[in-house]
Parts: structure tokens; sequence; C-alpha cells
């Protein structure tokens, strides 16, 4: 379970600075 959360937030986190590079707070993304 945790590990499958790592990797959600990893692609999240991938996903985020690939999109909005220097413009997003990683803490704040929320992608349902």
């Amino acid at each position: 379970m945790k590990n499958k959360n790592l990797n959600l937030k990893n692609k999240t986190m991938k996903a985020a600075v690939f999109y909005a590079p220097g413009q997003v707070s990683l803490e704040n993304i929320n992608i349902p």
C-alpha cells in the first residue's frame, strides 16, 4: 500500500514538473 502511494505521488510530481515547471507547489497538488 505504501509503495503504491509513493509511486502515485512520484508520477504526480513528474506530471506537475512537466506541465508547469517552477509554477506549481508540489505540496498543493491534488489530482483526482
